[in-house]
């Protein structure tokens, strides 16, 4: 498969397709224990921005953000990114402090 951001390419396996289907969560809800923050760019061209839309609607509570110019990798820090991971850090922190 040819590689987008590194140029060359990179072997898809068929092992690898029969995983990834094997481990795709099942319809409906998703009843996650912690906090979840969905971060997907609005430039992925590998993932629609409806599949990350379709599944913060399955979770509870989860936060979307779509990252206006993000491709796949998101490898940019964005202010949306940097909040979001310290929000999950702080939440980690606090449930720490409780425990």
């Amino acid at each position: 498969m040819p590689d987008r951001y590194e140029g060359g390419s990179y072997r898809i396996s068929h092992d690898f397709l029969i995983e990834a289907l094997a481990n795709e969560p099942p319809g409906g809800p998703l009843d996650l224990p912690c906090p979840v923050e969905i971060f997907h760019g609005s430039d992925d061209e590998s993932v629609p921005v409806a599949a990350g839309h379709r599944l913060a609607q399955r979770i509870a509570g989860a936060v979307f953000h779509e990252i206006p110019g993000g491709d796949h990798r998101l490898n940019m820090a964005t202010a949306a990114i940097l909040e979001g991971v310290g929000r999950l850090v702080e939440h980690s922190q606090i449930s720490k402090a409780v425990e």
